[in-house]
């Protein structure tokens, strides 16, 4: 079965990243979750998408947007639309004015945030959210990445 996802997009899955319609197995969950990361941050955040699609969690990043895609629009949309929203925390990410605009429009919309400190220190505006430690470059354990399961199948 294909799915065409709301907008263009690049969806991790378990089994292959396609550009534009993802295929999406019968048994697929229902939601994905977006990854929110600076760009400097590029190879970890598609290592976590590969990480995560292993345990079965769709992702969504914006580091391969179509052509000519109004990329704010699209970013907004697929805020919009994540079951759980993902943030890297590094030095980079903090004074990036995306990242931070990402984190409040996922706060407007009630999006459930599971923060990742890679490096630096942990954001500001995070200090009482649960975050997982996977500085240094580990991923996340099993309970992560069951937490995100659970949030997408709901």
């Amino acid at each position: 079965m294909l799915a065409k996802p709301p907008t263009p997009a690049i969806i991790a899955s378990g089994t292959a990243r396609n550009i534009g319609y993802a295929r999406v197995p019968n048994s697929a969950p229902s939601g994905f979750v977006f990854i929110s990361y600076s760009h400097t941050d590029r190879d970890y955040a598609a290592d976590l998408a590969s990480y995560l699609a292993s345990h079965g969690v769709e992702s969504w990043m914006d580091h391969r947007l179509d052509y000519g895609a109004r990329w704010p629009d699209v970013i907004k949309q697929q805020i919009d639309g994540c079951s759980a929203f993902v943030v890297i925390m590094t030095d980079e990410a903090e004074k990036s004015s995306w990242v931070r605009n990402e984190i409040e429009h996922a706060r407007r919309r009630d999006k459930p945030i599971l923060p990742l400190w890679l490096s630096g220190e942990v954001f500001f505006g995070l200090y009482d959210t649960h975050y997982a430690d996977v500085r240094g470059g580990r991923k996340p354990d099993r309970r992560y990445a069951d937490r995100l399961l659970a949030l997408i199948q709901t």
